[in-house]
């Protein structure tokens, strides 16, 4: 049986992750997260061990600034969030701009 991840922020995030990540985006406190999904403490606290290290984080505080950077929002919404970079007009535009500048030394050369 394999699991259903999503790639969020770099890493393949469970469904069952997702949840927990969208329960603390409302500030809730494990024992009634547990309650929510379902879980005992003791099984929510080994899954949120296994999340925090996969993030390399170790607060709750991390994980939810982790998560609004990463497309959730307090309604326990999850929006992919366009990856921060150059976008392919700039990167088009850079490879003009150096198209031009070899055509010029080629003229200069011959």
């Amino acid at each position: 049986m394999s699991t259903q991840t999503t790639l969020i922020g770099g890493f393949a995030i469970t469904k069952c992750e997702m949840a927990i990540i969208k329960e603390y985006m409302l500030g809730l406190p494990r024992k009634l997260i547990a309650v929510n999904l379902g879980k005992s403490l003791n099984t929510l606290n080994t899954q949120i061990r296994y999340l925090f290290k996969k993030l390399g984080i170790t607060k709750v505080t991390e994980l939810v600034v982790w998560a609004a950077k990463n497309g959730f929002d307090e309604n326990r919404n999850y929006t992919p969030v366009k990856p921060r970079g150059i976008d392919a007009a700039e990167i088009e535009k850079h490879r003009g701009i150096q198209k031009s500048k070899e055509d010029k030394r080629r003229k200069k050369r011959k």
